[in-house]
């Protein structure tokens, strides 16, 4: 995957590791996607937390947990963050 970000530590979340804090760094994909994810709550300043990694990606964003698929979450870049997500 092409990235115009260029930090080392960026991913997509497909493979960030599970139970690992992230932060959101860029979405990629349909405008009506990423606008639907950023009204979920998924937006460039949110710290969260990956919790499941099976065949649906399990996210806990702001108190709610979010499923992705595996098409879907490569499309969300995230980096690892320092500060832990309750």
């Amino acid at each position: 995957m092409k990235s115009t970000i260029a930090s080392e530590n960026c991913t997509t979340l497909r493979y960030a590791k599970v139970g690992q804090s992230l932060r959101l760094i860029q979405l990629n994909g349909e405008p009506a996607f990423c606008h639907r994810l950023r009204e979920m709550g998924l937006c460039e300043t949110v710290r969260f937390r990956k919790v499941s990694g099976g065949v649906c990606l399990i996210c806990w964003v702001c108190g709610v947990r979010l499923a992705f698929s595996h098409q879907l979450a490569d499309g969300i870049v995230v980096a690892p963050c320092e500060e832990v997500v309750v």
